[in-house]
């Protein structure tokens, strides 16, 4: 059985607790314990947080986006913070670390690695959001660029462009949320 935490899994593993010697059935007794607690209390952290992103009004248009879900939703929410210090969606990108190093000069040009100093967290969730977004099966900007770039560039310069169109869509949808 590869899911013990599943239903039918709980009576099987009942029945093994049972057969189990009385030094090995402590040990055992005390994992499984442990395991339904932390579902229990995740299970309550789960809901609150679905509940803070539907109090949300941005909250509930982000859960919209295709491959977005609350708990996606509720990162970004805790990460952006006020939109509005940000004067365009690249300031965004940059902040997010998703704006490659570029060096030029004259006839030299070289795009160069992710930044190291920006804000990992955010990066790190907007990532999540695109590989979620690139397998869900409606259509966005994301996964749209995602696809075209796929083609031609190594995947993961795919995956940080279409991270840079989903935070333009966050960082407009934010925006006309403001208006509004």
């Amino acid at each position: 059985m590869s899911d013990l935490r599943g239903t039918p899994a709980r009576p099987q593993v009942e029945e093994q607790l049972a057969r189990m010697a009385p030094n090995r059935l402590a040990a055992a007794r005390a994992y499984w314990d442990l395991l339904v607690t932390t579902e229990a209390q995740l299970a309550q952290v789960d809901q609150r947080i679905r509940t803070e992103v539907k109090a949300d009004r941005l909250g509930r248009e982000l859960v919209k986006l295709p491959g977005v879900g609350p708990i996606l939703a509720y990162g970004w929410l805790a990460l952006l913070g006020d939109l509005s210090r940000f004067g365009s969606y690249k300031q965004l990108c940059s902040y997010a670390g998703l704006a490659p190093r570029s060096a030029r000069s004259d006839e030299f040009h070289a795009d160069g690695h992710l930044p190291q100093r920006c804000n990992r967290a955010l990066r790190h969730v907007t990532m999540l959001a695109v590989q979620s977004a690139i397998n869900a099966k409606a259509w966005s900007r994301a996964p749209g660029t995602y696809a075209r770039l796929a083609k031609c560039k190594p995947k993961a310069t795919a995956k940080v462009a279409a991270g840079r169109e989903l935070l333009r869509d966050v960082y407009f949808l934010a925006k006309r949320i403001a208006v509004a």
